[in-house]
């Protein structure tokens, strides 16, 4: 089923059962200690796509059938002075996943793939200061080098200027098999 509503959106890599709850208490254990809203840990692969997702959705369930899921490595922990990138793992992905967001950026009618860095990000707008650098320190050392199985694609209802609290699952799709 698709979405014929206008929305903005977004379409997200999402690690498998146990990663995603180790990361969610992860997030709920940031936010307890830095503020913030909750969140879903996902992988961005296009964001903040405006109109029907409908189309977003036949593009996803496509991909899904023919992108296996994957293993992405923690390549380290970062610490970033922007909003969305405040405190977050940085990711070595497979060359076919980067490919495979490349072609569904075109398909998506976005004239250039913009630069993509893949990662989960554990916190947003946290403050720079001593606290955040003692987060990064123990992030740093409890997931670099941790594989992360990559299980599923979602379309999501989300943007950098929707609030986190309304980000919402529209659809999801297995790799290598198509919707669930």
């Amino acid at each position: 089923m698709t979405d014929s509503h206008a929305c903005e959106h977004s379409v997200w890599l999402v690690p498998d059962t146990a990663s995603s709850a180790l990361f969610t208490e992860e997030i709920a254990s940031l936010v307890t200690a830095t503020g913030g809203t909750p969140f879903m840990p996902h992988i961005t692969m296009a964001g903040d796509l405006t109109g029907s997702p409908g189309a977003t959705q036949e593009l996803c369930r496509a991909m899904s059938g023919s992108l296996a899921p994957f293993e992405a490595t923690v390549s380290a922990m970062v610490a970033g002075p922007q909003f969305f990138m405040s405190l977050f793992l940085d990711l070595t992905v497979p060359a076919h996943v980067t490919n495979a967001r490349q072609q569904l950026c075109a398909r998506l009618g976005l004239s250039a793939a913009p630069a993509w860095r893949p990662h989960i990000s554990l916190a947003y707008g946290v403050e720079p200061g001593p606290e955040k650098e003692a987060i990064h320190a123990r992030l740093e050392h409890a997931h670099r080098g941790r594989s992360i199985p990559i299980r599923d694609v979602v379309v999501a209802h989300s943007s950098a200027t929707l609030a986190i609290d309304r980000w919402r699952v529209i659809s999801r799709f297995r790799l290598g098999e198509g919707a669930l």
